[in-house]
């Protein structure tokens, strides 16, 4: 008996690699959600960056989301500060351009 679930997407084949450029370069984007956890929980625009480029991806925090029809990925690392936060970040790729967005910030 098949499931009446559409089969999901494969999840980007170089998390990784496109979330450390984007990282490194300050070039993620903040979804609306993001930049109010941000605000709220006093994390600057460098902390993420850091992490991002630094912090190390919890795969086992790796969700779809079936409004969205994206996955979602975690990545957690302690900044420069040495608080432990966690960065929850989509990637869109459109005619081979890349986007990271980010989409929520927890202080851990």
């Amino acid at each position: 008996m098949k499931s009446g679930r559409a089969k999901r997407p494969p999840k980007h084949p170089d998390i990784l690699g496109t979330v450390r450029r984007c990282g490194k370069a300050g070039t993620f984007l903040l979804k609306i959600h993001g930049a109010e956890r941000q605000e709220e929980r006093l994390v600057s625009r460098k902390e993420i960056e850091y992490v991002l480029e630094n912090g190390s991806w919890e795969k086992s925090r790796d969700r779809y989301s079936e409004v969205e029809k994206k996955w979602s990925y975690a990545f957690k690392g302690r900044t420069l500060d040495s608080d432990l936060i966690r960065v929850v970040v989509s990637i869109e790729v459109r005619n081979d351009n890349e986007k990271v967005y980010v989409i929520t910030v927890v202080v851990l």
